[in-house]
Formats: structure tokens, C-alpha cells, sequence
């Protein structure tokens, strides 16, 4: 049986994983999966690679769709991702708020984000907005792809700027802070099988069992809420 193909950003790879096993194990039909950071999946099908399921910002989704890489008919919104604040220690209840943020950041003795992507970018955006740019330059240490919530899990850093799934995925690491919508940090990410398809059947599946409201409860526990397009 021929298999189908999965690209996505490595800040669902958990999620998208758990999904994928659960499509195999009822459909029988295996399915191969690659991460990338975001900004690389348009570019990764642009460059002629043709993957069954694709999962990227809506943004790129649109300009792939105008560009007849993928379906427009099958374009479905996936998640909402927000952009947490992990650290190596004990649940608690992760601060929320943009004046307790703001205090949490500057007893922060190091801060690792991942250098590129979406959530770096957003991340020294939100600093700016806060305006602790200056004040907490010297203990921002940018990093490659996964490697600021593995830092932290291991306590080379003090915490780890990065999406919520990460952060929730990564042994070792809890959520200390979840960075408030009104900052601008949070990242949709959507989904649209791609022209042409191997198998459309089983590739239409998987895309329903991607946005079937009973995997609702599996997003919630890997920090993903639903979004609906505008």
C-alpha cells in the first residue's frame, strides 16, 4: 500500500505525530512525516517537493494556493498557537498578564528564542513592545531550530522563548508565562492538501481527521486552540 506525505512546522511535529498515529492505526495507511521551521514550508514546495498534507501559516497558504501549489477548496484552518515562556521546574500556573510578564522577564538571567522562524521574530517584537529590548540585551542568546526548550530543559539557559507545544512536548520543561494575546505573538497555522495528490481519498481523510472536532481534546492537551478564517 502506498503511503502519504506530511510537511509541517516543527512546532506542532508533537502534535501532528500523535495525530498520525492515531490515522494509522484506524485507516492502515502509513503516513511519512518532515518539520521544518515555518518560513521553510512554502519554500520546500516551491522548490517542487510534493507532500499529501501541508501545514503552514494561512498567510503562505494563500500564496501557495495562488501560486497552484495547493487546494484552495481543501484550505482548513488547524490551530492557534500561542508563544509561551518555558523553564526546567515545577508545574505551575503560568503567568498571563502583561504587567507580570513584564516583572518576570527582567529578573530573567537568560532567555533563549529560536534565531528565524516565527516564534524568534515575534518574540523580540513583543520585547520591543514591552520595551525591554535594552534592558534585557545581553541575556537574549539566540539559537537553531528546537534548541532553546532543550537548553532550558537542561539548564543551560534560564528559560526558553517558544511555542506552547514545544514547551509542553519537551521533558523537563513547564510553561511559566504565556505571552497575552494583545502582544501580537500568537501564530495560526492552517492546512490544504496539495495539486496534485498520490491517494485523494486517503489524503482527505487525513485531512479530516486533522480537523475533525474530535481531536479537539488532543490539541487542547498539546496547548493548539481552534481558530476559525475571518
Amino acid at each position: 500500500m502506498s503511503g502519504l506525505r506530511l510537511l509541517a512546522p516543527i512546532a506542532v511535529q508533537a502534535l501532528c505525530e500523535e495525530l498520525v498515529a492515531q490515522f494509522e492505526e484506524v485507516n492502515g495507511v502509513p503516513v511519512s512525516m518532515s518539520f521544518l521551521l515555518n518560513p521553510e514550508v512554502p519554500e520546500r514546495l516551491r522548490e517542487g517537493d510534493t507532500p499529501d498534507l501541508v501545514l503552514t501559516s494561512p498567510a503562505d497558504m494563500e500564496a501557495l494556493i495562488a501560486a497552484d501549489l495547493v487546494s484552495r477548496d481543501m484550505h482548513r484552518p488547524f490551530g492557534r498557537l500561542s508563544l509561551a515562556l518555558g523553564r526546567s521546574c515545577e508545574m505551575t500556573d503560568p503567568l498571563r498578564t502583561v504587567p507580570e510578564l513584564r516583572g518576570f522577564l527582567r529578573d530573567a538571567r537568560e532567555i533563549a528564542y529560536t534565531e528565524g522562524g516565527v516564534s524568534g521574530p515575534e518574540f523580540l517584537a513583543a520585547l520591543e513592545e514591552l520595551g525591554l529590548t535594552e534592558e534585557l540585551g545581553d541575556r537574549l542568546h539566540p539559537m537553531g531550530a528546537g534548541e532553546p526548550a532543550r537548553a532550558a530543559a537542561a539548564g543551560k539557559v534560564d528559560l526558553a522563548a517558544a511555542p506552547l507545544p514545544v514547551i509542553l512536548s519537551t521533558v523537563g520543561l513547564n510553561p511559566v508565562a504565556i505571552l497575552p494575546r494583545n502582544l501580537g505573538t500568537d501564530a495560526d497555522i492552517s492546512m490544504s492538501l496539495t495539486l496534485p495528490g498520490q491517494d485523494r481519498d486517503a489524503a482527505h481523510d487525513l485531512l479530516n481527521h486533522f480537523s475533525n472536532e474530535e481531536s479537539d481534546p488532543l490539541l487542547k492537551e498539546h496547548g493548539v486552540a481552534r481558530f476559525s478564517f475571518d
